[in-house]
């Protein structure tokens, strides 16, 4: 079986629905997200050199983060609530073991466009609590615990803004990252359109199946 085809599996699809329906248990809003999303949207968390499938003023979404982003800049999208979306993510770029063109994930988030918005510490407390779940979930439906790796602070200008971005240590299975969480804090040039929020995903497939590969099948304590 290929390593995109894996994400078809109906165990996969099984651990998604699984992962959703405890989101829904913890309170979280479920939000239908485009698959597409405008290039204003997409173009706040792309990295410098990273291209998109794009059609007319459209692109395809590299996560339901970038689906969630263009709800908010349309005032469209819940704000200071947990919410969650289960989406295709497209990838253009290096193809190997891990990544795909294209899979599966359960993207959680938390976002603010407001007045008195969050603070950024509390920000990343919120995705503290999406990794820690996330964390557990992992843990229960493999029997395996995700190790944690380093987190790196840093500020980077997005293609039409600033981009505050402040990662936690990734989730990592056999050193294979396997969910990356944060906050972030987004701010057009003109400093007339804000976004803050936290961030971070559920499980992705096949990536889980992909790492678990390189990963001693024993049990945490």
């Amino acid at each position: 079986m290929s390593p995109i085809s894996s994400a078809l599996r109906i165990d996969a699809w099984s651990h998604l629905a699984s992962a959703q329906r405890r989101c829904l248990e913890l309170g979280f809003q479920v939000v239908p997200c485009p698959w597409h999303a405008s290039l204003n949207a997409i173009q706040i968390t792309l990295p410098p050199g990273a291209q998109v499938t794009q059609t007319e003023d459209l692109a395809l979404v590299g996560s339901a983060e970038q689906g969630f982003l263009d709800l908010a800049m349309q005032g469209k999208l819940p704000l200071g609530v947990p919410i969650c979306s289960l989406t295709p993510c497209f990838r253009q770029g290096d193809v190997g073991p891990f990544h795909h063109p294209y899979f599966l994930k359960l993207e959680l988030g938390y976002f603010w466009t407001q007045r008195d918005p969050p603070r950024m510490c509390d920000l990343e407390k919120i995705a503290k609590d999406f990794q820690d779940t996330s964390r557990s979930l992992h843990l229960e439906a493999f029997s395996i615990e995700p190790s944690l790796g380093e987190p790196q602070r840093h500020i980077q200008r997005s293609h039409h803004g600033w981009l505050w971005d402040i990662p936690l240590p990734d989730l990592e299975y056999g050193g294979v990252e396997i969910g990356s969480y944060g906050a972030r804090c987004w701010s057009s040039f003109d400093h007339q359109h804000h976004i803050r929020w936290a961030y971070g995903p559920r499980m992705a497939m096949p990536r889980a199946f992909d790492a678990l590969k390189f990963t001693p099948r024993r049990k945490s304590h």
